[in-house]
């Protein structure tokens, strides 16, 4: 029975992530909802202001938390992420910040296979 139920559940994740991945791999552009269209001066704006500022942090962590299950992403310290996220963002303010957070899981990624430094972002 638990067998059952454990090969069910990954059969439902299997059916929920292939379109993502197979787009993402045809090299197309995933949609991005909700505050991710967002441009960095916004968030930026907002990060200033705790009661907007979590708004975006709950959309960064699922971002990166669906990152981390598609890529080789990992983010071992996320206020070191935040802090690389911060400073991409004041240098690219027109920025979407779904572009933010693809370009911080890339440099995630990239640290993850040249294994270079542990943790954060930095």
């Amino acid at each position: 029975m638990t067998g059952t139920l454990i090969a069910l559940g990954l059969a439902i994740v299997g059916i929920t992530l292939a379109p993502p991945v197979r787009v993402l791999a045809q090299g197309g552009s995933p949609s991005v909802w909700g505050l991710g269209t967002a441009r960095c001066e916004r968030y930026l704006e907002a990060a200033q202001r705790s009661d907007q500022a979590r708004r975006y942090v709950d959309w960064l962590q699922g971002f990166l938390t669906a990152a981390e299950w598609l890529t080789s992403s990992r983010v071992g310290d996320p206020q070191s992420a935040i802090v690389w996220l911060n400073e991409y963002c004041r240098q690219n303010a027109q920025a979407p910040l779904s572009t933010a957070a693809m370009a911080l899981t890339s440099h995630l990624a990239e640290r993850a296979k040249t294994g270079t430094g542990k943790g954060g972002a930095r």
